[in-house]
């Protein structure tokens, strides 16, 4: 690349994002019912339950997300939000805060399951929290009621019935802390904040039949770069293309989104194969990366707004190749933009054009 090349290149690519958001389910969730002897629970129940009852009962939700599972170590969290479905209030009910706390301990989530109204709750059954424990019958909370971090990482103020949101800095202090270490995600416990008489409120769990109510947790992140860039990428008709990565180098599952960015708006395909070469030529008005056998990354995919992105699929005829310890090999292949010209000054006008390469070796 020349000094005029490189200048070219830094006014015209732009910034490649590496942001991603994610949307889970709760993987489990229960109801601690105040009972000095743990008798109550409903793990496999479509309802959680959180606040007082009018008899002076307490309930105290809790639930839990698999953080690491669904988001790439390394990433910085930037936004968290935690959805409930509030689907039953108390009569004459009045606004309530209701506060979300850390948790401390591992807990569990068995068989047992209340029904419908299920405010009461019904025999604990192995492995279920209750009260007094974590895995019930024989491991135990330091407090009854749960253990719990005091300070409460989100609040929200619930009126009627309906969706309900929380959010914060707390909230995203969190999960990044999940994320980095996940054998201390142990999830959330909800309660009533002054545990107010006839506060009780009554939540969709993950077992609702209607996916829409079950709990989520969103979350923005930005994803740390994978793979190591190799090869000079050729000049196009917007600028000089150049490859990423984001997401996991596990080989299963499968977790990688290839980016390609400056490119034209025009029809383009990933590839990769096992070998690397420097910058070989003619390829069109680009370079060639990638050697020996190569596979295709289909579908087709298209730039928008000057950048072409893909997700790796698990269930594509290329994964078989992609196995822990393999060295493999990317670039994008695109067609040039119309009346681009020539852009590597063979005296040719080509039809497509290449990026250059990224190299991923996966775990």
């Amino acid at each position: 690349m020349n000094a005029l090349q490189a200048a070219f290149c830094a006014l015209l690519v732009p910034s490649v994002s590496l942001a991603g958001t994610v949307t889970l389910e709760s993987n489990q969730d229960n109801t601690l019912y105040e009972d000095g002897a743990g008798s109550f629970s409903n793990g496999a129940g479509i309802y959680v339950y959180a606040g007082r009852t009018q008899s002076g009962a307490i309930r105290n939700a809790v639930l839990a997300f698999d953080v690491a599972g669904a988001i790439p170590a390394g990433s910085t969290i930037t936004g968290v939000t935690l959805n409930l479905n509030c689907n039953r209030v108390p009569p004459g009910f009045s606004n309530e805060a209701f506060d979300l706390h850390r948790l401390l301990a591992a807990w569990g989530e068995g068989t047992s399951n209340a029904g419908d109204p299920g405010g009461m709750g019904t025999s604990s059954a192995a492995n279920d929290a209750t009260w007094i424990h974590t895995f019930f019958p024989g491991s135990f909370w330091a407090t009854a009621g749960g253990d719990f971090n005091a300070l409460a990482s989100s609040s929200v103020v619930v009126g009627d019935t309906g969706m309900y949101s929380m959010l914060g800095v707390n909230l995203v202090a969190d999960v990044q802390d999940m994320l980095d270490t996940p054998a201390t995600n142990f999830g959330w416990l909800i309660r009533d904040s002054d545990n107010s008489f006839g506060s009780a409120r009554r939540f969709a769990s993950r077992e609702d039949t209607v996916a829409a109510n079950r709990p989520t947790l969103e979350v923005t992140f930005d994803a740390p770069a994978l793979g190591t860039s190799y090869c000079t990428a050729s000049m196009n008709s917007v600028g000089m293309g150049m490859i990423t990565a984001t997401g996991s180098d596990q080989a299963s599952p499968l977790n990688v989104t290839l980016q390609a960015a400056p490119v034209p708006n025009t029809t383009g395909l990933f590839f990769f194969g096992p070998n690397q070469l420097a910058n070989e030529p003619p390829f069109g008005e680009g370079v060639r990366c990638v050697g020996g056998v190569t596979q295709r990354i289909f579908p087709l995919v298209g730039g928008s707004g000057n950048v072409a992105t893909q997700t790796l699929n698990s269930g594509a005829s290329y994964a078989a190749f992609i196995v822990p310890a393999a060295s493999l090999n990317f670039q994008y292949w695109f067609r040039t933009a119309m009346n681009a010209g020539d852009l590597d000054g063979d005296g040719m006008v080509e039809p497509f054009c290449t990026t250059d390469g990224l190299n991923i070796v996966f775990q």
